[in-house]
């Protein structure tokens, strides 16, 4: 094609966009955002969600229940000013939907409470027609065998958003708004059922209960009652609008608190506290393997902007344990959807999904959705008497990226789940971050960061991770306002450039205990900062994972050459990914690619290496921010006419990382630092690969120095132009030597097994930590 040509359609694209509406354009983007949503769904979510038939239309805030293996979805918005008149049908063992009933005059639209004893199906309460229109006391009942509708005795007061369940022969009716749709009520009523009637003419009142509130989840479970999350305030008409258009421009506040009820003429008993405070989860609470799952809902909604967040955790109850855990992920953040479990496949269907991959509520869904929960059967050892169970526990990360400071905060949170500590998240880099996230890979309880401070008054321990200026402002900001709190705060440092964090230095001093990741990082702060008199060093784990994965045969690896994004593939064929031959030396460096790091001059060093003596030396460099970076870089190498590495080895961050650990031959951590040449506060990618059984290369400084025992386990080298000289001659000397490589590299693969174990680990952190829990 010509010059001319290719201009020519250049602008023909350009026109055409330029004609294509805004709002098609995002809806495009939104596409494409779901196609990568929901690529590796199953490693993303911890279950393998398959797409059903789509509802007729999308449908919203609809109330639903199961009988004879059919899940009925009654009314629901499928916009703001347009609702449902039926109740759609879906038969989960045939995969359809089957059948459509129209509903009855008088019958709510939206809002209304569903229950059923296996035959009836009873509604109570919500609201008639779209928008924000007054609730209704309405009570009605569908007989699913004779598909007919009969009235029952009204509610004593007009309820919205109530729970309502079938239990011991009664309806029992709970909370909900009052007529104005905002005010929270916590009123229980009663009315005996049988046979779709009642032989009652009003209901009757019973315990109510103690925090009232609507869009709660409810369910009966080994004959008690269970009445679940929910919030306080919702939207509102707009005061003398005669459509009662809403408005959002209100107040909530969110619920945690859960609660059971043994009997109907005792008192509630409240149980372990959500996780993740959650309202909109009215139809999204099922039973499984002797546990309640709660799915996904409604979680937060900013006093000022109003936005709203969502959800996609699936937060399981153990009622033996009276513990909350993160089991899985729905395929979306997601709110009010209809949801049904049948042997062991579970099905969400409608609801509100959030926006792209944020969390901020977006279309209305007609989608439906499988998964089968067989794996939610296990059941977790329990856990050792230790200072951490029972305790509440908020660890507070200045990003979610898949660094080393997050990842550690991550696999230390899973640790502290595991010994029954109650642990929540949250990020400070704003909202909750993206859909898929590191924290929902480790399955950690993910808050949204404006009820940060909310949580710290309430929780056993706060954990600060790193000296980030959005943690230290946090710190800073928090401690301002509730001073109580320095005495549960834990400031865990990952940083040894302590130039670079110097906003820091001044308020070290305000926790209760400061941790370092080596020796020589908290001797650089000591050197510029006050400490408290509780400070300690613990040296970063291998992780459970990386230990299990590392002694495969095969590794997951980008696949550049399927549908997928991972393949599972040996040593050999990784190496084949790399265009590395049999014969040639792969030298490897992960971590986050910037001068600091020393990248730069690790490339150079090698290249001027394999010139002069012909060596058969690749690099493979892990760690690119972005891809504008990564082009970067491959443009300055190719200028600087090193050859060593070419575009298949170069890499942006990777959450599985063994793979390249199994393709490598020599390890470099050639982290320079800032000033004064003092390398990396630990490095947790050296015992990587060394467990991995690379040889290790690292500069003789920071925590580097206390990893490698040199000449032992590893090589140390000095920061700087002169380091770069011995590094060359150590790797030209070792390639020559494969014995002397086997046997370094199988030394250091044991200290890294024995010295950096996530029990030692544990032991340490539990050590130190006693000083703020007891």
């Amino acid at each position: 094609m010509n010059t001319a040509s290719a201009l020519k359609n250049s602008l023909h694209a350009l026109r055409l966009r330029l004609q294509t509406p805004a709002r098609a354009r995002k809806k495009s983007r939104e596409k494409r955002t779901e196609r990568l949503l929901y690529d590796n769904m199953a490693e993303a979510t911890g279950l393998d969600w398959q797409r059903g038939p789509d509802a007729a239309f999308p449908l919203y805030d609809s109330s639903s229940c199961t009988v004879d293996g059919r899940l009925y979805v009654f009314g629901g918005y499928h916009a703001l000013s347009a609702i449902s008149g039926t109740a759609e049908v879906y038969d989960v063992a045939s995969r359809k939907w089957v059948a459509s009933h129209p509903v009855p005059d008088g019958f709510p639209h939206s809002h209304h409470a569903i229950a059923t004893d296996g035959r009836y199906i009873y509604s109570a309460a919500g609201q008639v027609g779209a928008e924000c229109r007054p609730a209704i006391a309405n009570v009605f009942v569908f007989d699913t065998q004779t598909e007919t509708w009969t009235e029952l005795p009204p509610l004593p007061a007009p309820r919205y958003a109530g729970t309502m369940q079938v239990w011991n022969g009664r309806l029992h009716f709970v909370g909900g708004a009052g007529e104005d749709r905002w005010t929270p009520k916590g009123e229980h009523w009663s009315l005996a059922v049988k046979d779709g009637g009642t032989t009652e003419v009003a209901w009757r009142e019973e315990r109510p209960i103690p925090v009232p509130g609507m869009h709660r989840g409810s369910i009966v479970f080994k004959d008690a009652l269970y009445v679940i999350g929910g919030q306080q305030g919702d939207f509102i008409a707009i005061e003398g609008d005669p459509e009662c258009r809403c408005t959002g421009h209100t107040q909530e506040t969110y619920i945690q608190a859960c609660f059971r009820l043994d009997t109907a003429d005792g008192d509630w008993h409240r149980i372990g506290d959500l996780p993740i405070a959650t309202s909109h989860i009215d139809y999204s609470v099922q039973t499984y393997a002797g546990k309640i799952l709660v799915l996904g809902g409604q979680i937060y909604k900013h006093p000022e902007t109003f936005y709203l967040h969502l959800t996609d955790a699936i937060q399981t109850y153990d009622p033996e344990s009276d513990h909350w855990t993160i089991t899985g992920y729905l395929p979306t953040r997601l709110k009010l959807p209809s949801t049904t479990l049948i042997g062991d496949t579970l099905v969400v269907t409608g609801g509100q999904k959030a926006r792209g991959d944020g969390s901020i509520p977006g279309p209305i869904s007609a989608e439906l959705w499988e998964a089968d929960v067989k794996h939610l059967s296990r059941k977790s050892p329990e856990a050792a008497p230790n200072v951490f169970r029972g305790k509440s526990i908020l660890l507070l990360s200045h990003d979610l990226s898949r660094t080393g400071a997050p990842l550690l905060l991550m696999e230390t949170a899973q640790m502290l789940i595991a010994a029954g500590a109650e642990v929540r998240l949250l990020t400070l880099e704003g909202g909750i971050g993206p859909a898929r996230n590191i924290a929902n890979e480790h399955r950690i309880p993910l808050v949204p960061s404006e009820v940060a401070a909310d949580l710290a008054q309430t929780a056993d321990l706060i954990i600060a991770n790193t000296t980030h200026e959005r943690v230290n402002g946090w710190i800073v900001e928090t401690l301002a306002k509730h001073p109580d709190i320095a005495e549960r705060l834990v400031w865990w440092v990952h940083e040894i450039d302590v130039e670079r964090f110097q906003h820091a230095a001044s308020n070290l001093h305000f926790a209760k205990l400061v941790l370092f990741d080596s020796l020589n990082s908290q001797k650089a702060w000591q050197d510029v900062a006050r400490l408290p008199d509780h400070h300690g060093v613990i040296h970063p784990a291998l992780s459970d994972d990386f230990v299990d994965t590392i002694r495969q045969d095969t590794f997951l690896f980008p696949d550049t050459q399927g549908p997928t994004r991972w393949a599972a593939l040996t040593r050999e064929e990784i190496r084949s990914r790399l265009n590395v031959q049999p014969d040639e030396i792969l030298v490897t460096c992960i971590g986050t690619v910037e001068p600091r790091k020393g990248q730069d001059m690790l490339a150079q060093t090698l290249s001027r290496l394999a010139k002069r003596e012909g060596l058969p030396i690749k690099l493979l460099l892990v760690g690119f921010k972005n891809t504008r970076y990564l082009k970067r870089y491959r443009l300055k190498f190719q200028l600087k006419g090193i050859t060593i590495i070419d575009p298949s080895r170069m890499f942006l961050f990777q959450k599985h990382v063994a793979g390249f650990y199994a393709a490598t031959d020599i390890f470099v951590m050639n982290s320079q630092g800032l000033k004064a040449g003092r390398g990396e506060s630990f490095g947790r990618v050296t015992i990587e690969a060394m467990a991995a059984g690379n040889v290790v290369f690292g500069t003789a400084s920071g925590g580097t120095k206390e990893i490698i025992i040199d000449k032992e386990t590893g090589f140390l080298f000095p920061a700087g132009a002169e380091g770069q000289q011995i590094l060359a001659k150590k790797i030209s000397e070792l390639i020559a030597r494969p014995d002397q490589r086997h046997l370094v590299a199988e030394a250091g693969r044991k200290r890294a097994f024995k010295s950096f174990s996530s029990d030692h680990f544990m032991a340490r952190l539990e050590e130190e930590l006693s000083a703020v829990i007891g």
